[in-house]
């Protein structure tokens, strides 16, 4: 018997039948509670793979890692960019850029925003704990509500089965690792999937508030006033009537948004007073892979590929890239417009600013939702064949994304 088949049933003696909001409310919260519970079961699996490749490195079973063998499991958590969120949270920003002899930017703590490390610097003071161990409190507790937000947005086009089955491959994810480690992903994760589940359901002014907390905890936010566009659009073609009201509120949120999510290399470049300095601070990580270039939105992918492979490599990423494309449009049709405009903006988001590399991996984790497609959650087979291959694939992530190369 599935959780949505639990509305159904009845007995003989039964006094009387709960109305129907009550009855949904009891279905909602059964189902999130067997979200959480299979949660709670993957941290577990997941903390005991990272135990494993944290002994693994302190006995320098792969002379590759980069992996400083002297760090306690704690720290283990906070390797890569994590040690960047602590200097913000212990230190705060530097005040001007760093630069080399040549008058390159370089690698600096400006590249990454300040809401993760506020609310642990909150929670250090708080409970007394080092930054690892509140870092990863943050993440866990944020990856919760993450997966409680991802139900929402999924059975609200999908129902609840392919909704809890949706939560709990989120929750063993082969990236899973980060509901452990002292990034900012769960955070922004638990935010903006909050927003989109008010979005999918039309609540657009009480959703401005969460966007704007996930444009400062993480790039990436813009996507959710790409989907407010992607509805007034729709809304306008179509000539919906609406209260002025609901049109004020649409394009305010959409407005607001926005704004909230361009806002920060306008901040960054007013205080340290350079032009572009966040874009600038981007960039310095992508001079190891291609060298020195100009940002233009919507070619990283473009420049990696004509640096790998000149004129073919072009090719190759613009075949790529288009298979991907209509793979991902006709996949999305059965969605409703907001949900799949969110998740369609997001990957343009992605191909427009992003270099490609390993973290290509986890910056596709906002696009979640595609978990509660048919071909993942349609039907139990699936999903368990699904869950299996995600929780083989974590340890493969752990030595190659986590001990070998960043994250």
């Amino acid at each position: 018997m599935t959780i949505a088949d639990t509305q159904s049933t009845t007995t003989a003696h039964r006094p009387a039948a709960l109305p129907a909001p009550t009855r949904s409310i009891s279905v909602h919260t059964r189902a999130v509670a067997v979200v959480l519970a299979g949660y709670a079961l993957a941290r577990l699996v997941t903390v005991s793979l990272l135990a494993v490749g944290h002994v693994l490195a302190r006995t320098g079973w792969w002379p590759w890692t980069n992996y400083d063998a002297s760090r306690s499991f704690g720290g283990f958590l906070q390797w890569w960019d994590g040690h960047a969120y602590q200097v913000i949270a212990t230190t705060g920003y530097p005040s001007t850029l760093p630069r080399t002899t040549d008058g390159l930017v370089q690698q600096n703590e400006w590249a990454f925003l300040p809401g993760y490390p506020a609310v642990t610097r909150w929670v250090m003071d708080w409970t007394g704990l080092d930054f690892p161990a509140a870092g990863a409190l943050v993440s866990i507790i944020a990856g919760a509500a993450a997966v409680v937000a991802l139900y929402a947005v999924v059975v609200h086009q999908f129902g609840v089965d392919r909704a809890v089955r949706a939560g709990m491959l989120f929750a063993c994810n082969p990236l899973a690792i980060v509901f452990h480690v002292t990034y900012a992903e769960t955070l922004f994760l638990a935010l903006s999937f909050t927003a989109l589940a008010l979005l999918v359901r039309g609540r657009w002014l009480t959703l401005v508030p969460l966007a704007v907390a996930a444009a400062a905890v993480r790039p990436g936010a813009l996507f959710i006033p790409a989907a407010l566009g992607a509805v007034f659009v729709d809304a306008v073609l179509r000539r919906r009537r609406m209260p002025w009201t609901r049109w004020v509120a649409l394009v305010g949120a959409g407005l607001v948004t926005a704004a909230a999510g361009l806002a920060w290399p306008v901040v960054v470049s007013a205080v340290t007073g350079t032009p572009d300095a966040y874009v600038l601070t981007e960039l310095a990580w992508w001079r190891d892979i291609i060298g020195v270039v100009e940002f233009v939105p919507l070619t990283p992918s473009f420049l990696l590929g004509w640096s790998l492979g000149g004129v073919l490599g072009v090719a190759v990423v613009a075949v790529a890239l288009g298979t991907v494309t209509v793979v991902a449009v006709r996949r999305s049709r059965g969605a409703a417009l907001p949900l799949r405009a969110a998740v369609l903006s997001y990957g343009l988001y992605v191909v427009a600013v992003f270099l490609p590399q390993q973290s290509l991996f986890r910056l596709l984790l906002p696009a979640a939702p595609a978990l509660g497609s048919s071909t993942f959650t349609g039907t139990r087979r699936r999903f368990v064949v699904t869950c299996g291959v995600f929780v083989a694939l974590q340890p493969v992530a752990i030595v190659f994304l986590w001990l070998t190369w960043p994250l």
